[in-house]
Formats: structure tokens, C-alpha cells, sequence
């Protein structure tokens, strides 16, 4: 990613808590969900952004956490709030799609919004070989909630992601790269709005103004809005299911 649209993105979402939907009690209900590991395990959080998961997981997790994204200000951040803490947590600039990690590194893959910028299913198969065998894979999905969609959300998702699938097709796809599924739940609606939503809604008329003359942060940023407006009006009809996985 060039250095403009880093500095873009930093802009847009690099000081909110979160950088997609997720909680504190989430990462904690993920987590927790794991059946015990040995002590002094490794972890690596996959599209880590600034680190609110991290920061959660480095607490919980006995044992250092890798922590790789692609957006360097994104890093810095969480080098910056992880040092703060004294957390063991490791940020790498690193793309997803191209890890150059050897296979059979981590107890667990950590991954909360992310795995669909470059695919889900491909980052999903990628991260099962990065784990040592009967290691765990801990990742968040976009998918469809009901069989009956509304046409307006439909027809939004359709451009913006239009690989997304219904739970049960997500948790099939991983059955079928070689996961055996612990248990899955649904990220409640507060978890898109408290630390991501809001606080990005309360900004938009800002950067507008800011990035007037760009018209390619202007669709970014009109886009956003679409999707702000999707979310309120069908929030029943899709959502996050965070899926907590063992590598067969």
C-alpha cells in the first residue's frame, strides 16, 4: 500500500478504539472459548490494526503475540500503547496473503475483521499451516444471518463484499480445509457501534472537508456512509460471527 493511502487510512480510522466491530467482551468470549494450551505459547493476531484485540489477547495469552498488518501508522500505534502496558506484543508490517513465517509457528491465529481483504477462505488455509498441529485458529466472518435479505442490503454487500456467505456455508468451508469447529457466536449490535461506528460517524463531515479534492477518498468516504445506513436500517439480517477453530 503506498504511503498516501496509509496516511489515509491512518486518518480515517488509526485514532478509533477499533478498526472494525468487536469488543473487549468478544475477544474475551473468543478467547475463552479455547480449550486449555501449554504454557508458554505463541500467538500471531492477523490484520492487527492499532490493537484493540491484541492488547486484550497479550493480557489473556501466556506467551509473546505477533501482531502483522500492512498499514505501518497502524503499528506504530499499537508499538506505542503495547509499550505503555508492557505487553509482549511483537507489531510486524507484514501483508496477510504473502506471511513469511514457517509453517508450524503458532499455537493460535488470531483474526477480527480482517481475513476478508484477502479472501477468507484463502487467508483461513494460509493461517491453518501456520499452526502447530492441534493448534487454534480464532477469526471473525461477515456472513448472512437470515435466508430472507433485504434487497437495500443485498444489493450493497453485493459490491462492497460479494463473497460473503450465510453462517452455516462459512462454518462448512472450514470444516473443509481441515478445522474442527469449538463453537461460534454472533458479535452483538453494540459491538459494531460502540468502539467502531459511532465514533467513525462522528467524524465523516470532517474528512470530507479535508479530502475534498480527492475523488477517490470522497467515494471511500460515501461509501462508508452507505454502509452506516445499511447497518441501521437491517441489522438483524447480517452481522460478525466469530468462529473458534482447532487445526486437524
Amino acid at each position: 500500500m503506498n504511503p498516501d493511502m496509509q496516511e489515509f487510512f491512518d486518518r480515517v480510522f488509526g485514532d478509533l478504539p477499533r478498526q472494525a466491530p468487536g469488543s473487549r467482551a468478544s475477544t474475551l468470549r473468543g478467547y475463552n472459548a479455547i480449550p486449555a494450551m501449554p504454557g508458554s505459547t505463541t500467538a500471531l493476531d492477523v490484520g492487527c490494526g492499532t490493537g484493540g484485540q491484541t492488547r486484550t489477547l497479550a493480557k489473556m495469552h501466556d506467551g509473546p503475540v505477533v501482531a502483522i498488518d500492512i498499514i505501518q501508522p497502524f503499528l506504530r500505534r499499537l508499538h506505542a500503547l503495547a509499550a505503555k502496558d508492557d505487553l509482549a506484543i511483537h507489531p510486524v508490517c507484514m501483508s496477510m496473503d504473502r506471511m513469511g513465517f514457517v509453517d508450524g509457528s503458532f499455537d493460535l491465529v488470531w483474526s477480527e475483521g480482517a481475513f476478508y481483504s484477502a479472501g477468507f477462505d484463502e487467508s483461513a488455509s494460509i493461517c491453518h499451516g501456520l499452526l502447530k498441529p492441534g493448534g487454534y485458529l480464532a477469526a471473525t466472518e461477515l456472513v448472512w444471518l437470515t435466508d430472507d435479505r433485504p434487497e437495500a442490503a443485498v444489493r450493497f454487500w453485493e459490491t462492497e463484499y460479494p463473497a460473503m456467505r450465510s453462517r452455516e456455508a462459512v462454518a462448512d468451508r472450514l470444516q473443509q480445509l481441515g478445522f474442527a469447529l469449538i463453537d461460534s457466536f454472533v458479535l452483538p449490535d453494540k459491538d459494531w457501534w460502540d468502539e467502531f461506528y459511532a465514533p467513525l460517524s462522528s467524524r465523516l463531515d470532517g474528512l470530507r472537508e479535508v479530502f475534498a479534492e480527492d475523488r477517490d477518498a470522497i467515494a471511500f468516504l460515501d461509501s462508508t456512509v452507505g454502509e452506516l445506513d445499511v447497518r441501521r436500517q437491517y441489522p438483524e439480517s447480517y452481522g460478525y460471527v466469530f468462529y473458534i477453530l482447532r487445526g486437524e
